[in-house]
């Protein structure tokens, strides 16, 4: 499209020129004298009409008119060619100025459409990434079950251990009191057997002093009984002494025991924190699985109106398309119109 400067004027200035320097006035030698501007479609036309009225110039001086009508006509010739050149010109710009916005409410709908294609994208990628979060903490949730399930059973072992340690304990305790009992019962027996056996001396005594006779007969026997019972009281201090060492090593295993016993309770009270810390972990993958539920939940819901709107904007697209493409039309018969306008 030719500067909105180019006139019929400059275009018969510039071809009467040629002329009279004797040049054919040519398209390509208009638009060199005007100095390289106007376009070949805008500069033909007019380069037309001036050669047209040229002829009509010469044929209506061959035909002896006044200079004044010829002036007249041509004065009348030159407005309008202005004046459809004017028109021509402001159906252009008026075309141009509706072709320029619709490619701009084009270029926005393509805009909004790219956007919502992103945004479209980009949720998909979120529900994506939602869906496998929530993957990963249905697997923590599972691993954190077997781990409790895991540690109960653990826990529950420890008690059965705990309550097997206590009746062995109380075994201990019952068999230690039952050693108590038979030694005490054993220190009785034998210190009433040595008050027995004092007694029995004594009255011996007195019969040995009123049977002298009878006991030095009875002597070697009474000394060899003696002796046995020297050797009866030494084996009671050896089943003694016996006692004690098992008394002493049933209190060593009881003490063994007792510490045992602290020991798994210890342990007890470590699995006891270790189960709530893992129940509160537990509590924690439920409630970030609840929110990320509600979140996809949103999503979801969400969804079908980016959809809807998403259509809704290619529909608008297609119809700015369908309108472009009837304003292409238009200007197509604007400019058919304009040329045949020149071309008159």
């Amino acid at each position: 499209m030719a500067r909105a400067g180019i006139t019929y004027a400059e275009v018969e200035q510039a071809a009467a020129v040629l002329a009279a320097e004797g040049k054919n006035p040519t398209v390509d030698a208009v638009r060199a004298a005007l100095g390289g501007t106007g376009s070949k479609s805008t500069l033909a036309p007019l380069l037309k009409s001036w050669k047209s009225a040229r002829q009509e110039q010469a044929q209506v001086q061959q035909a002896g008119l006044p200079a004044q009508l010829l002036d007249v006509v041509k004065g009348l010739h030159m407005h309008l060619q202005q004046d459809a050149q004017q028109q021509v010109r402001a159906a252009q710009v008026a075309a141009e100025a509706v072709v320029a916005e619709c490619r701009q409410q084009v270029e926005a709908a393509d805009a909004a459409t790219a956007e919502l294609a992103g945004k479209r994208a980009a949720l998909e990628s979120d529900l994506t990434q939602e869906k496998a979060r929530r993957a990963q903490l249905e697997t923590a949730q599972h691993a954190l079950q077997l781990a409790c399930a895991t540690a109960q059973e653990q826990g529950a072992g420890l008690l059965q251990r705990l309550t097997d340690r206590q009746s062995e304990i109380d075994n201990l305790n019952r068999q230690l009191a039952q050693s108590r009992t038979q030694f005490e019962h054993y220190q009785e027996a034998a210190a009433a057997q040595r008050a027995s056996e004092r007694e029995e001396a004594q009255q011996r005594c007195n019969r040995l002093e009123q049977e002298v006779g009878e006991l030095r007969r009875n002597l070697a026997g009474q000394q060899k009984a003696l002796a046995q019972r020297e050797t009866q009281l030494e084996q009671s201090g050896a089943r003694n002494a016996r006692l004690e060492t098992d008394l002493t090593a049933l209190r060593q295993t009881h003490q063994a025991a007792m510490a045992e016993r602290q020991q798994l309770g210890q342990e007890i009270a470590a699995q006891s924190l270790l189960c709530a810390e893992l129940r509160a972990q537990l509590k924690a993958v439920s409630q970030a699985m609840g929110a990320a539920g509600a979140e996809l939940a949103v999503l979801r819901h969400q969804a079908p109106q980016l959809q809807a709107r998403l259509l809704e904007q290619e529909n608008r697209a297609a119809a700015l398309q369908l309108e472009n493409h009837l304003l292409m039309q238009d200007k197509a018969r604007l400019e058919g119109r304009l040329v045949q306008i020149s071309q008159a």
